[in-house]
């Protein structure tokens, strides 16, 4: 719990989205499970932590585009029309 409440605490200081996912090694027993709902509760009480399902961050999100608030970073990646010579796929040869 400890290196999940390092984590959490880094990202208030530093900003940032955290995403945990708890493993059932991690969360499987009943100990662990009630230190993780410990946790949630500190986490909750700071006032500055959001808990958000799947579907209230994509209506969040939806909300941003449609604001302005946030645009989406878009890459352009080279895409090929042709495929690489022999020589580009095997280094060395």
């Amino acid at each position: 719990m400890k290196v999940f409440m390092s984590e959490f605490e880094a990202h208030r200081i530093y900003g940032g989205l955290w995403i945990v996912v708890w493993h059932p090694a991690v969360s499987g027993r009943l100990a662990r499970c009630h230190a993780i709902d410990g946790m949630i509760r500190t986490m909750m009480e700071t006032g500055d932590a959001w808990f958000a399902t799947m579907e209230e961050i994509a209506e969040h999100i939806a909300h941003c585009r449609a604001d302005g608030t946030w645009t989406p970073r878009v890459e352009h990646l080279p895409y090929l029309t042709e495929p690489l010579p022999v020589e580009v796929m095997t280094p060395g040869r």
